[in-house]
C-alpha cells in the first residue's frame, strides 16, 4: 500500500512540474533538460528542437518567455528548452559554445543536425528564428558575434561537430579521428577538453599530457572564468608531480579602500598589496573597473610563491559627494580568481 501511494505521489508531483511548464496557450516550454533525452524526444516527435542559454534571473527571460507565448506557430513546430547558465550542470553548454552574449538559441533542425546559433533576443534574431522554424528555412544571414573570428557558416560547423564528438565521448565512443577534425579548424579549451578525456580513457598518457599543455597555452581573462577547473585539471596531468593542495592561491590584504575627502578632478593614486599563498606562480590576468574615473596603472603580473606585490591605481572623482567604485582582479587562483576591491571617497 506505501508503495502505491509513492507512485501516486511521484505521479502527482510530476503532473504539477508539467502543468507549471505549459503555456496558456497550451505550448510547452521546457526547462533545463538533459540535452540528450531533448534531442531524442524532437526525433522521435519530428520537430524543430530550440536550446536556449539563459540567465533565468535576466529581463531578457521574460522577454523570450513572452515572444515565444504570442507565437504559436513557432511553438507548434518547435521543441524549447531554456537552460539557465547559472546551473552547475549546464555549466558545459556555456563552455562548448563560449558566447559573447546570453541569451544564445541554438537551432536543430528534426534530424538533430545544429543548423543556427542567433545571440540576444531582438526584432532581428526572432524574425531569423521564425524563418527556421516556421518557414522551414535555412537561413544563416543574421550575424553572430564570435571570440574565434569564424565566419557565421564555419562557427555553426564547428559547434555541430564539438557538440556531437560529446555526445560519442558520453556513449563511451573513441572520438579520436572525429575531434581531431575539428581541431583542424580551431582550438579551445572546451573540445581540448574532450580530447583529453579521450586521450586518458584510452590510456594514451603521451597525447594527454601534450593535450594538457595545449589547454594551458590557452589562458586568458575570460577562459580562466570559464573553464576554471579544467586548467587544473590539465595542471596535474602535464605535472604529475603537481600539488593541487599547494595550488596559487590569491590574497588580497584589504579589499576595501577608503581614499577620504577628495577634490573633484584631481588625481589620486595608492596601491593595494596582494598575496599568493600558494607554492605555485599566481598570474593576474585582467584587473578592469566599471568606471572610467578608476583606472589600474599596471599590465599582467606573475606572483611567485609566497611573495606579495603592490598593483598600483588612478583615481580621478567626476562627481561630487559620497563615491563608491569597484575594480575587479581576474587572476588563476585556486579559489577567489575573481577578486572584487572597493573604493570609496567623499568628493568635495
Amino acid at each position: 500500500m506505501k508503495r502505491c501511494s509513492f507512485i501516486i505521489s511521484l505521479f502527482i508531483c510530476s503532473m504539477i512540474v508539467a502543468c507549471l511548464s505549459c503555456k496558456k496557450d497550451g505550448s510547452l516550454i521546457y526547462e533545463n533538460v538533459d540535452i540528450k533525452e531533448f534531442m531524442a524526444k524532437s526525433q522521435k516527435d519530428d520537430k524543430y528542437h530550440c536550446l536556449i542559454l539563459m540567465d533565468i534571473a535576466s529581463s531578457a527571460n521574460d522577454k523570450y518567455r513572452a515572444f515565444l507565448s504570442h507565437n504559436k506557430k513557432l511553438t507548434d513546430k518547435a521543441l524549447f528548452n531554456i537552460v539557465d547558465v547559472n546551473i552547475m550542470e549546464n555549466k558545459w553548454l556555456e563552455q562548448w559554445l563560449s558566447p559573447m552574449t546570453i541569451p544564445v538559441t541554438c537551432v536543430f533542425n528534426p534530424s538533430g543536425k545544429l543548423i543556427n546559433l542567433i545571440g540576444g533576443c531582438t526584432y532581428e534574431s526572432t524574425s531569423l528564428l521564425k524563418e527556421n522554424i516556421v518557414n522551414e528555412r535555412d537561413v544563416d544571414e543574421y550575424m553572430y558575434p564570435n571570440r574565434f573570428n569564424l565566419k557565421k557558416r564555419e562557427i555553426i560547423s564547428v559547434m555541430g561537430k564539438t557538440l556531437e564528438c560529446k555526445l560519442k565521448l558520453d556513449n563511451k565512443e573513441n572520438i579520436s579521428d572525429d575531434i581531431q577534425d575539428v581541431l583542424s579548424v580551431l582550438k579551445y579549451p572546451y573540445n581540448l577538453s574532450l580530447k583529453l578525456e579521450n586521450e586518458l580513457k584510452l590510456g594514451l598518457d603521451s597525447l594527454a599530457i601534450r593535450t594538457s599543455k595545449d589547454i594551458l597555452s590557452l589562458k586568458n581573462s575570460y577562459n580562466i572564468l570559464l573553464f576554471h577547473d579544467l586548467f587544473f585539471t590539465a595542471e596535474q596531468v602535464a605535472d604529475t608531480n603537481y600539488n593541487i593542495k599547494k595550488a596559487q592561491n590569491i590574497e588580497i590584504i584589504s579589499d576595501s579602500i577608503n581614499l577620504g575627502d577628495c577634490i573633484k578632478g584631481e588625481t589620486y593614486l595608492f596601491d593595494i598589496s596582494i598575496k599568493n599563498k600558494g607554492y605555485y606562480p599566481l598570474t593576474i590576468y585582467e584587473v578592469y573597473s566599471g568606471c572610467g574615473c578608476l583606472a589600474y596603472l599596471g599590465d599582467r603580473v606573475t606572483i611567485p610563491m609566497q611573495e606579495t606585490v603592490k598593483l598600483s591605481f588612478k583615481f580621478v572623482p567626476e562627481v561630487k559627494g559620497n563615491v563608491f567604485r569597484t575594480a575587479y582582479i581576474i587572476s588563476d587562483s585556486r579559489s577567489n580568481n575573481f577578486e572584487e576591491l572597493k573604493i570609496y571617497a567623499f568628493v568635495k
